[in-house]
């Protein structure tokens, strides 16, 4: 996990093409998950990993706030998962696919304003998340 989080940040540190952006925050994922030495989990992540991958690429995910939201985030999950904080860290991750799917609503609204409104939007992305 910590050698996918340097080469993350490192990559940030240039100017990142979107597919470059979404390898490197998608194997910092595939580190969290082979960590968790769960199978299920890891062949369910494998799973839609590659939807994963092309979604992050069709949505500007080198952009700056996308840069300081996902380095901050995966440091901060890193660092309670490293501590053995498993609710904070739960808090943290949960608090980080939230945030995600937050910028993905204000840019799919923002994107098309005639098109479905906030709520159906809102919705819709809500259908996706474990809660």
């Amino acid at each position: 996990m910590d050698a996918s989080l340097s080469d993350l940040r490192s990559g940030l540190r240039r100017r990142l093409t979107e597919q470059e952006a979404a390898r490197l925050d998608v194997e910092f994922h595939d580190a969290i998950f082979r960590a968790a030495h769960h199978e299920r989990l890891y062949a369910s992540w494998r799973a839609i990993r590659m939807q994963v991958y092309w979604f992050l690429c069709s949505r500007n995910i080198a952009n700056a706030d996308w840069r300081v939201a996902t380095v901050g985030g995966h440091q901060e999950i890193l660092d309670l998962i490293r501590g053995g904080k498993e609710r904070p860290a739960t808090a943290a991750i949960r608090f980080h696919i939230t945030s995600a799917y937050t910028r993905i609503i204000n840019q799919l609204t923002a994107e098309d304003p005639a098109g479905p409104d906030a709520a159906e939007i809102v919705q819709v992305a809500k259908s996706f998340l474990l809660t």
